[in-house]
């Protein structure tokens, strides 16, 4: 008896030690969506304190607006008693500005089946959003400029490092056709147009 109650404690501690030292924010609610659970991490997150989050619900910490719409898919979760998949939201950290958050969480129940809350993890997409806003900026720039290009009859086509066409300017499509991600040597060079290397 001693042995199994030994493995359990070591295992709990295990447990314990992965959920406090992960880099994503942990939690449990009950079923009225109010946090009786909170890993450190939100502290990194949103910059409360475990004690500041406890008795808090998700809906405390977002604008208005966002937390109307979270509410009616946590509330239908808790009808359907099903698990929260990858929901987008936006929360306000504690000193004010906006953090987006990936939110999922399953639900957990008692010995009769009744709905006793969720168990979930929150992980900061912030930093990822804007990195693909401005990479989409950048694309829409360097489309921009491209097309700009055609206009004036010079034709760019980007390439794979196996040679393959992966963007031609609307130019190069007018006088070769549509390329299919097909090579650009083939391509090209199979209906006889010279090609200048650059040195």
């Amino acid at each position: 008896m001693g042995t199994t109650e030994n493995k359990l404690k070591e295992s709990e501690e295990k447990f314990r030690s992965l959920v406090e030292t992960t880099s994503d924010w942990i939690w449990e609610v009950d079923n009225n969506g109010v946090y009786t659970y909170s890993n450190p991490k939100v502290k990194d997150i949103l910059g409360y304190e475990v004690n500041e989050i406890i008795g808090k619900t998700p809906f405390d910490i977002m604008p208005p607006d966002e937390a109307e719409k979270v509410l009616v898919l946590f509330q239908k979760a808790i009808e359907m008693k099903e698990p929260i998949t990858i929901i987008k939201n936006k929360n306000i950290h504690k000193d004010g500005y906006i953090v987006t958050l990936e939110t999922s969480g399953v639900p957990f129940f008692d010995d009769n089946g009744a709905l006793m809350g969720y168990r979930g993890i929150d992980r900061d997409i912030t930093e990822k959003l804007e990195a693909e806003r401005k990479l989409k900026e950048s694309e829409q720039l360097n489309r921009s400029l491209i097309e700009g290009l055609s206009q004036t009859g010079i034709g760019i086509a980007i390439i794979d490092y196996n040679f393959n066409i992966i963007y031609q300017s609307q130019y190069l499509k007018e006088q070769f056709g549509e390329h299919q991600k097909r090579n650009c040597f083939e391509f090209y060079l199979g209906r006889e147009k010279s090609v200048k290397t650059v040195k």
